[in-house]
């Protein structure tokens, strides 16, 4: 096993997973949010950002992941705040911990 292994494992024995945000639901980044999902214990998707609303749900709906919900308008104002380049933005967040 190799370092990053056993650190995920770790992780996993903690009850206590590295949270990963996903940037972008094309083709790639919807394979990784269904790669993480389902094949790498010790890390969990918690959100996913994409220019449309639609394929960042489809990306989690790819790995088998039903319930998802919409950021709030203030946690958008936040990003875009906080952000001047970012001009829009549309994300979905898990709404299962499991």
């Amino acid at each position: 096993m190799i370092i990053v292994d056993s650190a995920l494992a770790e992780r996993v024995r903690e009850d206590n997973p590295v949270r990963v945000g996903v940037v972008g639901a094309g083709f790639s980044g919807s394979r990784i949010v269904h790669q993480i999902v389902t094949a790498v214990p010790g890390l969990r998707v918690v959100a996913v950002a994409n220019r449309t609303q639609a394929h960042a749900e489809a990306a989690y709906r790819l790995a088998g992941v039903e319930r998802t919900r919409r950021p709030s308008s203030a946690v958008l104002a936040r990003v875009t705040t906080r952000s001047p380049k970012i001009r829009t933005y549309c994300g979905t967040v898990r709404m299962s911990m499991s």
